[in-house]
């Protein structure tokens, strides 16, 4: 899991790919940065992974991604849902890895849904 981690950190660092969220559009577009990657388990499934970075001024939770796997004219070919773990607090981020929806030429990432921690819990 560390060597994991630690290669994701610096496949992240040398250039992953970076969703920009800034002014207006709903606040799963404004509130959240998502930066991803494709990659290889040891057992050869292709997963998408990354972390999904809290930009917003509140505590949230029960963060759900939206991974679409998308063909060569841009259409969707295949979508999975994923979880994020825990609590995220503002400027904090958590990691994500699901199984890739379908062998598309990209994939695209986006929060499906969150919700706000009740003030005072986080």
């Amino acid at each position: 899991m560390r060597a994991s981690v630690l290669t994701l950190a610096l496949v992240l660092a040398a250039g992953g790919a970076a969703a920009q969220n800034f002014g207006a559009g709903p606040p799963e577009e404004r509130l959240f940065g998502i930066q991803s990657e494709t990659a290889r388990t040891p057992g050869g499934e292709t997963v998408v992974r990354g972390f999904v970075e809290n930009r917003g001024g509140e505590w949230v939770r029960r963060v759900v991604l939206l991974v679409e796997g998308l063909d060569a004219a841009g259409r969707v070919v295949g979508r999975a849902w994923v979880l994020v773990g825990g609590e995220i607090g503002p400027g904090a981020r958590d990691w994500f890895e699901v199984r890739a929806p379908a062998l598309g030429a990209t994939f695209r990432v986006r929060v499906h849904s969150f919700e706000y921690l009740p003030r005072g819990a986080g």
